[in-house]
């Protein structure tokens, strides 16, 4: 189909649709366009006057997901693609708009989560059921996150201590043999807050390998189980000043499948991690100080048939990161403009080691940002400075300096239809293993990127309706390929222009006791180098609906993709999951939830199944 005719369509969606299939003469229910967001700007903001794309997900969405973990509830996310290697805790990458999975920043609590040494970012099997809410920004953010922030970033927001005393506990069973066993206590007050949740699961798991595609991978099923623990403690010694503590642990144990040696072998991995972090606020009543520290460690272990394989065979990855962030803000009105300025310094230090090798990254970067609103318009200007430093351990050292903005601005036509529009710079660093290795390249350069964005949303008494259209081009791309002459001759290098193409487009709407949500992506990348953009979909999208029927809250879940290309081709797909709850008394919550009810037969990965048609039921307490 003609790019003309795509983009015809989605202005049907978005101009006709919503006037005359959802007229405002249907509505009683009224949406809440006004939630804030704090993932770009040190303080929470009305998403509405946020001018880069943002999607919320809150705690309500969450509930009535049939999400496992983090990496599922991204999978609705518009602009974002996730691909598995496998069944649960298996390779994963997440695909912002069309970029690589390395281009992407997971912070957890506002703090940038580890990557090890070949950018496979952590975090992505926190829990669904300690996690609060979910903040994804797309696109360029580096002038706010600094090296890797191309795509965009995803701020994950566990929960923590609330109301006066509240125990809550939960029992989750089904397919597989898979159970989920979670608890905790809360307590918040005027004197501060405690907090903690500890979390098992376990499932049997099921076969992902397709011995058809790669026969030397073993059909056995693949299990997995996973500990978790959050504690976090904050005190109030005044009005202006608080002082927050936390601490998480995980460990995952999980069956892999690996296509390199016969399919009698068996995989396993073991993953542990441990986070510690305090946290200082003060503030008055138009300024706000913040100081992060937080120190965390992550190591992984391989296994072949039982036992540990060799460093050099990538038996074991480690990993240590310290961080400080320093992060000030300071309001102030002049006439009829409400302002915000923003300065602070991140510093990041990291050790890796893996398939014998260590490399430490160490990375200094001073911001500076402004938003303002000044009658109709939005203005939100950011600088960033980054000095990104790797020495690998035989002491040869490389250093990387990059400055990246971002300039936008907003305008509300009418009450009703706010346009906007952003214009940035982004960058990420090699990353150790891309210059100092066998397949390094000492002449590796650091990839560029440039992004303009433009959008338009109409934010009405129930419905809310976005489109934004994003072209970026990307310099010096990071790849990865065969060079030659021998078999395992693959090396990094940097491609010269990448360019990538997009629109999405968002619609939430209520009804008197119904509610229809959906999002569809087109998007077209222009490279050279296919290989480094494998498993993207040209079109994809999600619509779901919920409505209350018989004391029930029930959620149909509907995603669709296109087909894609992994070496071979993935026939696009269809997918749908349903959830339904209800309240027993005023504290327990009952929820049964399918996946892939049509049973439908696809992969995200060439040579790894997905899971069949599944059953979970779950029964939830809460003290009021």
């Amino acid at each position: 189909m003609e790019k003309t005719v795509k983009l015809l369509i989605i202005l049907f969606l978005f101009f006709i649709l919503p006037k005359y299939l959802f007229s405002e003469t249907q509505d009683i229910l009224e949406i809440d366009i006004y939630p804030k967001t704090s993932i770009t700007s040190y303080k929470p903001i009305p998403l509405s006057n946020v001018l880069p794309s943002v999607t919320i997900i809150n705690n309500d969405t969450i509930e009535k997901s049939n999400a496992n973990n983090l990496t599922d509830l991204l999978k609705a996310v518009p602009g974002i693609e996730v691909t598995e290697n496998g069944g649960y805790g298996s390779v994963t990458s997440i695909f912002a708009r069309g970029q690589n999975s390395v281009n992407i920043v997971i912070l957890v609590d506002g703090v940038q989560s580890q990557v090890d040494n070949y950018g496979g970012k952590e975090g992505l099997n926190i829990p669904k059921s300690m996690i609060e809410r979910v903040e994804i920004l797309r696109g360029n953010s580096s002038a706010l996150y600094g090296s890797y922030a191309i795509g965009g970033v995803i701020n994950v927001i566990t929960k923590k201590g609330a109301g006066g005393g509240k125990p809550f506990a939960s029992v989750k069973y089904g397919s597989y043999n898979s159970y989920e066993l979670n608890g905790g206590y809360s307590i918040a007050n005027e004197n501060g807050e405690f907090f903690i949740n500890a979390l098992k699961f376990n499932t049997d798991g099921f076969s992902s390998c397709n011995q058809i595609q790669k026969p030397n991978c073993n059909s056995d099923n693949d299990g997995a189980d996973q500990e978790d623990l959050i504690l976090k403690y904050g005190k109030k010694f005044s009005s202006k000043f608080d002082v927050n503590l936390n601490a998480k642990f995980s460990e995952l144990n999980n069956d892999t499948d690996s296509t390199f040696g016969s399919a009698s072998d068996t995989h396993k991995l073991e993953n542990s991690s441990n986070n510690y972090g305090i946290t200082s606020n003060f503030k008055n009543k138009n300024f706000l100080s913040k100081i992060i520290f937080e120190k965390s460690n992550l190591e992984k272990k391989q296994f072949k048939n039982g036992s540990q394989e060799t460093k050099a065979s990538g038996g074991l990855h480690d990993g240590r990161q310290d961080l400080m962030n320093w992060k000030n803000g300071y309001d102030f009105d002049i006439g009829y403009s409400r302002n915000s300025m923003m300065i602070g310094l991140e510093k990041l230090d990291s050790e890796r080691e893996s398939y014998n090798t260590k490399f430490k990254q160490n990375n200094m970067g001073y911001y500076l940002g402004y938003t303002g609103v000044i009658k109709n318009f939005d203005i939100q200007i950011n600088f960033r400075d980054d000095n990104n430093e790797i020495k690998s351990q035989s002491g040869e050292s490389k250093t990387f300096s990059k400055t990246t903005d971002l300039y936008g601005i907003g305008y509300y036509i009418t009450d009703q239809i706010h346009a906007t529009f952003t214009q940035s710079s982004a960058f990420r660093s090699p990353l150790g293993t891309e210059v100092f290795t066998s397949s390094g390249n000492l002449n590796l350069q650091p990839e560029e990127n440039k992004s303009n964005e433009y959008g338009i949303e109409y934010l009405g008494k129930n419905l809310n309706s976005t489109l934004s259209i994003f072209e970026t081009e990307s310099t010096n791309a990071i790849s990865y390929a065969y060079k030659g002459p021998g078999p395992f001759d693959y090396s990094y290098f940097n491609t010269a222009i990448v360019k990538i193409k997009g629109y999405e487009f968002t619609l939430d709407k209520f009804f008197v006791d119904s509610k229809i949500s959906g999002s569809y992506v087109l998007q077209d990348i222009d490279t050279s180098e296919s290989t480094r953009y494998r498993k993207r979909a040209k079109h994809y999208g999600k619509l779901s609906y919920e409505r209350r029927f018989l004391n029930w809250d029930t959620n149909i879940y509907l995603k669709t993709s296109g087909s894609r290309d992994d070496g071979q081709k993935l026939s696009p797909y269809n997918k749908i999951d349903i959830n339904a709850s209800r309240k027993i008394g005023d504290n327990l919550l009952l929820t049964f939830s399918s996946n892939n009810v049509t049973n439908t037969k696809y992969q995200t990965t060439y040579g790894f199944n997905v899971p069949e048609r599944s059953y979970y039921l779950k029964l939830s307490y809460e003290r009021e």
